[in-house]
């Protein structure tokens, strides 16, 4: 990606800045109102500084390999769980909810 964003350009329009990504430019958008990317006005254009974007992404960066983080840290993985009040899925990193079952009760309603 580092190659997309080294074009000698200093800032990017939303469409550059957004092909790199592999994103939309109203994700971008979205992106952008909420504070998460970083952004320049100019009048009312917006602009992304290509170095401003690159740091960003070097912030981001993961390492896959947990051992450096010692043993005793750790790091619950995500996981789905049906939660009827969500209308589907939703993911959680805590414990697994226990949700009663509401049908039980119905029988006894007249």
């Amino acid at each position: 990606m580092s190659d997309q964003l080294d074009s000698g350009q200093l800032l990017l329009t939303s469409r550059q800045a957004s092909q790199p990504f592999q994103i939309s430019e109203r994700k971008l958008w979205s992106m952008k109102a909420s504070g998460e990317i970083p952004h320049v006005l100019l009048g009312r254009s917006v602009r992304y500084p290509v170095a401003d974007l690159q740091q960003w992404i070097d912030e981001r960066k993961t390492s896959h390999d947990r051992s450096s983080l010692g043993s005793d840290s750790r790091i619950p993985s995500p996981r789905m769980v049906d939660h009827p009040n969500a209308g589907g899925r939703k993911e959680t990193s805590g414990p697994l909810e226990t949700v009663p079952d509401k049908t039980a009760n119905r029988a006894n309603c007249p």
